[in-house]
């Protein structure tokens, strides 16, 4: 028992860690040896992944909320705007860099305006379906601990 904790103290001194536990690579790293082409269609698949995705929300909103005239229109809104920003997004992606497979390099500043301008129209809109059901649930007709409650469930969306 002695001997273990002298290693393990030698091992911190030195700034290692012990050779028995090896790190696991970052989940991240794993993608940047992947060849350029599963690359940019990992990338061109980003788009219509993320619209279905917020769709299926504002759909479900929709029925939650449809006899709401006001909240109708805001959930149509919403559609049209995730549906002109992810088509945008992924005719640009595409049309920037078209052959991704001989110089991938070459697009990073392009790739990094058009991924920038996205994720912060992106986040309007995360924030916009986080609010919207917030504005139906002020204007049911509940008691105030009520219409708490449903706020809270409501903004579990922050987590």
């Amino acid at each position: 028992m002695e001997l273990s904790h002298r290693k393990n103290d030698q091992i911190l001194q030195r700034g290692r860690q012990p050779s028995h536990t090896p790190i696991p690579p970052h989940p991240y790293s794993l993608l940047t040896h992947l060849p350029p082409q599963v690359l940019n269609g990992l990338d061109t698949l980003y788009a219509p992944a993320m619209f279905f995705t917020k769709l299926s929300l504002l759909l479900l909103y929709f029925r939650l909320f449809s006899p709401n005239r006001t909240m109708r229109w805001l959930i149509y809104l919403g559609i049209g705007f995730n549906f002109v920003l992810y088509t945008v997004y992924l005719f640009a992606y595409i049309f920037v860099c078209p052959s991704a497979s001989k110089g991938y390099v070459k697009c990073q500043d392009q790739l990094k305006v058009l991924s920038v301008s996205t994720s912060s129209f992106s986040l309007c809109s995360d924030f916009y379906m986080l609010f919207l059901p917030l504005f139906a649930v002020s204007r049911l007709q509940l008691e105030q601990k009520r219409k708490l409650g449903l706020v809270a469930i409501f903004l579990t969306g922050f987590l």
